[in-house]
C-alpha cells in the first residue's frame, strides 16, 4: 500500500495522484526538485505517482549530508514512508543519477526489489586530480553554470574579480551579479543563496568522492545529444561496464538543461510510463 507522505523533510509530492507504484525522483547536485516539474505533468497520464526526495540543508538548521552513501541511507528512510516494500521506481537527472544508483544498490543490500533504475544524463564521476584540486574560484563558477543553466539565464563572473574573493564574499559577488542582470533568481535572500550554495558544495564534493559499484538490474539512461560524440561514447561505455542487467540508451535533442523541459521531456515521460506500465 502507498501511504501518504508524514511530515517528512526531504520529501515533496510532485504529483501524488495514481494506482501504479511511485517513482522516486532524487535531487541534482543543486539539491531541489523543481527540475522534475514537466516530467510529473507529463507522467500524469500514466497513473503513477511522483515524489522528489530534496538535499537535507536547504531548511533552516540542518548541515548539509556529506556523503552519497548517507543520502541514500536517509532518502531510503523517506521513500520507505510512502512506499514500504519494493518493488521500486528510481529516477535521476544528473548528479541525481548517482545517488538513484546508490539508493538501488542499498535497497537491494535490505533484499527489496528495484525494478527500474532511470538515469538522465547522469556521468560516473571522474576520480583524476584536477577536479581533486578545484579551487574555490572554480566552484562558484560551476554553482553560476548550474543556477544559469536551470533558470535558462546568463550570469556573467569575472575570473580575475573571483580569484581576490573569499567563498562568502564570492557569494555576495554572484549576488549582486544577479541583481544588476535583474535575472528569474533575484528572489531569493542572501540566507536562501548562502544554503544553495552550502549544499551545491556538499553535493559536488560528495559525488567526487564516490566510487560507484556494478548494477545488475534494469537501467534506462536518457543522453542529451549536445555535447562532443567522444564524450558521449566514453560516458556510455563506462555505463556499459557498470550495468549488466537491461541497459537501454536513448539520445535526445538538447543539452543537459533542456532535455527537462518540452518537447524532450514528454519522451523521458513516455518511456518510464510504459516501462512502468509493463511492469507493474
Amino acid at each position: 500500500t502507498v501511504q501518504s507522505p508524514q511530515d517528512n523533510s526531504v520529501i515533496v509530492a510532485l504529483q501524488p495522484n495514481g494506482q501504479k507504484k511511485p517513482l522516486f525522483c532524487i535531487h541534482p547536485v543543486g539539491g531541489n526538485v523543481f527540475c522534475y516539474g514537466e516530467l510529473a505533468k507529463y507522467l500524469q497520464n500514466y497513473d503513477i505517482p511522483i515524489y522528489g526526495l530534496k538535499s537535507l540543508g536547504l531548511e533552516e538548521q540542518q548541515p548539509p549530508l556529506t556523503s552519497i552513501s548517507s543520502m541514500a541511507a536517509a532518502y531510503i528512510e523517506a521513500i520507505q514512508t510512502i512506499q514500504p516494500l519494493g518493488p521500486y521506481y528510481l529516477a535521476g537527472w544528473s548528479m541525481g543519477g548517482i545517488i538513484a544508483l546508490e539508493i538501488a544498490q542499498q535497497l537491494k543490500a535490505q533484499n527489496h526489489q528495484v525494478a527500474l533504475l532511470t538515469l538522465i544524463d547522469t556521468y560516473l564521476p571522474s576520480h583524476n586530480k584536477t577536479l581533486k584540486r578545484r579551487k574555490n574560484n572554480t566552484m562558484i563558477k560551476l554553482f553560476a553554470q548550474d543556477l544559469s543553466g536551470i533558470y535558462n539565464t546568463k550570469i556573467n563572473l569575472e575570473e580575475d574579480k573571483i580569484q581576490e574573493l573569499n567563498p562568502e564574499q564570492q557569494l555576495d559577488y554572484l549576488l549582486n551579479q544577479i541583481k544588476q542582470e535583474k535575472i528569474g533568481l533575484s528572489k531569493f535572500s542572501r540566507k536562501q543563496m548562502s544554503k544553495l550554495w552550502e549544499v551545491f558544495q556538499a553535493n559536488y564534493s560528495a559525488l567526487q568522492q564516490y566510487q560507484p559499484q556494478p548494477y545488475a538490474e534494469q537501467v534506462i539512461l536518457f543522453e542529451a545529444s549536445q555535447k562532443p560524440a567522444e564524450v558521449r561514447q566514453d560516458r556510455l561505455s563506462k555505463w556499459n561496464a557498470l550495468i549488466s542487467g537491461q541497459f537501454d540508451n536513448y539520445t535526445l535533442k538538447g543539452n543537459h538543461y533542456t532535455i527537462m523541459n518540452y518537447p524532450e521531456v514528454s519522451t523521458i515521460a513516455r518511456t518510464i510510463g510504459r516501462k512502468i506500465q509493463e511492469l507493474d
